[in-house]
This record gives C-alpha cells, sequence and structure tokens, in this order.
C-alpha cells in the first residue's frame, strides 16, 4: 500500500477541521437553542405560580366547583384544571402549597369561581368560609 501523499494527507486534514468546526457550530447552536426553551418554559410556569396570569380575560366563565372532605389539593389542582379554572394543575399546586395553612386550610364546600380569576383569588376563595355556597341555602 502507498503512503499518503503530503496533498492527500492536507486533504484529509482539511475536510476533518471542516467537520469539526460545523459539528462545534451545530453543537452551540442546540445548546443555545435549547437554554432559549428550557428559559421560555421556566419563566411560563413561574409566572403561572407567582404572577397574575389567568385563563380568560374578564368576565370570563362562572363555573362551579364542589371540594369534598378528604379532597388533596392535588385532586383540587386537576379538578379545577379539568374545569378549565386553571391552565395548569401542577403550578396551581405550587401556589397553594405557598398560602394553604392550618390558619386558612383549603374549606370543602360549593364554589363559584370564575376562569378571569388568577391562582390568589381562587385560593383565597376556597379557603373562606363565607365563600361556601352551600351556606348560603
Amino acid at each position: 500500500m502507498a503512503a499518503k501523499s503530503a496533498k492527500e494527507k492536507k486533504w484529509q486534514k482539511g475536510v476533518r477541521i471542516s467537520f469539526q468546526l460545523v459539528f462545534g457550530i451545530l453543537l452551540h447552536i442546540f445548546i443555545i437553542l435549547g437554554t432559549i426553551y428550557i428559559t421560555r418554559n421556566v419563566y411560563a410556569f413561574s409566572y403561572q405560580i407567582f404572577g397574575n396570569d389567568t385563563v380568560a380575560e374578564e368576565p370570563g366563565t362562572d363555573v362551579m366547583i364542589t371540594i369534598r372532605r378528604g379532597d388533596t389539593t392535588k385532586q383540587i389542582a386537576e379538578l379545577l384544571e379539568h374545569k378549565h379554572v386553571i391552565k395548569n394543575s401542577d403550578s396551581f399546586f405550587i401556589r397553594a402549597k405557598f398560602m394553604v395553612n392550618a390558619s386558612a386550610p383549603i374549606l370543602p364546600g360549593v364554589y363559584k369561581l370564575n376562569t378571569s380569576m388568577n391562582y390568589g383569588n381562587i385560593i383565597r376563595t376556597i379557603t373562606d368560609p363565607g365563600a361556601d355556597l352551600r351556606e348560603e341555602s
């Protein structure tokens, strides 16, 4: 087998450097786009938790929700998402963990919520003994 000529070695080195350069650029583009994607999703999720995010603009739609004794915060969050009162049950669950405590627990009852309510308003409603519509009957 004949030894590779200097010209052939130079050409192969050029091809290898070109592939490394293209791969490096593609890797950096992938990392940048991945970072942008993750950052946008983390921001959107955080805004749902701490911001003034709602499903609909005012006046919204009234939705009747029944919370039973023994329902967990996660079950309530999933019910609210299923009824389209909130966008994401996980972000609501986290916000509820910050706001709900022994002095202001989530109370069983029937509540009129609205799709234009933010998480804070929803939590304040379902922890307010006076908001239970069964008490009005």
